[in-house]
């Protein structure tokens, strides 16, 4: 075959390659390439080693030490369930390509997991044991006195991995909302085949942070506190913490009306809802942690 012809041959071929492919592609782009792509992932196997934090009936709650995820994550039993799994033991995981973007995160389909080494070389942070075993139920709170001024509290902790808690402190007041008018406002415009919609008429009142009278920090108006400790079991692990808060040097003294107090702590806050009577006179709900 002459080398013109040849070379002829070969760019027939590539055009009509071309042809078909371009298409393709084409359809792939506009019809779906990230679906396609999403679902090629789900089902490539994927390995992650990692070390076991907390075992469940159904589950581990792992952390990632080579490969994804990298942080703190769930991971289903297979067909064989418990073989065995503690706290601190290294284990390599196949799983299903897509992972559930939650905290933690959520292995999809699990296809074996593998116990590696009985002791990891590796320590698991404070914060992922604190996630799996301190719990909000082994704390309570304590009111010991509320006024249109200040607060005295305690707080009895009796994780075994207690949270922190800070003195930052917030007080918002039930106001009446400025903007609500009683009606709703039209969406758009009728047609001929359609009738506008309407939003909702929002809320006659909200809450708002009280103005503040000064910038002083709020650990600047605690005051440490020691209090009568609640009956502790022998062995229990516990912690407590008093402040009274003089928050009246922020807010200044609190007039009547609707309040809620928040107070932060680790991974949430300690909030109390209470009133002031137009006397002056406190009254308060028991604090809540969310």
């Amino acid at each position: 075959m002459k080398k013109s012809t040849k070379n002829l041959l070969i760019a027939i071929i590539a055009v009509l390659i071309l042809i078909i492919l371009l298409p393709l592609g084409w359809v792939l782009i506009n019809n779906g390439m990230d679906s396609i792509g999403m679902a090629i992932m789900e089902n490539m196997p994927h390995l992650v080693r990692a070390e076991v934090v907390k075992v469940t009936e159904h589950s581990i709650y792992a952390m990632g030490i080579d490969g994804y995820p990298t942080g703190l994550f769930t991971a289903g039993f297979t067909d064989e369930g418990d073989i065995g799994f503690k706290q601190g033991q290294e284990v390599l995981i196949n799983y299903g390509g897509y992972v559930l973007s939650t905290y933690p995160e959520q292995l999809g389909q699990v296809n074996k997991i593998m116990i590696l080494k009985e002791e990891s070389d590796v320590e698991i942070p404070e914060e992922y044991l604190k996630f799996c075993y301190s719990s909000k139920n082994n704390v309570k709170v304590t009111i010991n006195e509320f006024t249109n001024e200040s607060l005295e509290l305690t707080i009895v902790d009796t994780n075994e991995l207690p949270y922190n808690y800070t003195t930052d402190y917030t007080i918002y007041k039930e106001v009446k909302n400025k903007d609500y008018t009683g009606v709703g406002q039209k969406i758009g415009e009728d047609t001929e085949n359609s009738i506008a919609g309407w939003t909702g008429t929002g809320s006659e009142y909200i809450w708002e942070e009280m103005p503040k009278i000064s910038n002083i920090p709020c650990k600047d108006t605690a005051e440490n506190k020691v209090y009568n400790l609640p009956s502790i079991k022998e062995g229990e692990h516990y912690t407590v913490q008093g402040w009274k808060l003089d928050y009246s040097k922020i807010y200044g003294k609190l007039d009547e009306g609707k309040y809620y107090f928040t107070l932060k702590a680790e991974s949430s806050c300690i909030r109390i809802d209470f009133t002031v009577d137009a006397k002056g006179k406190v009254s308060y709900s028991d604090p809540e942690i969310i």
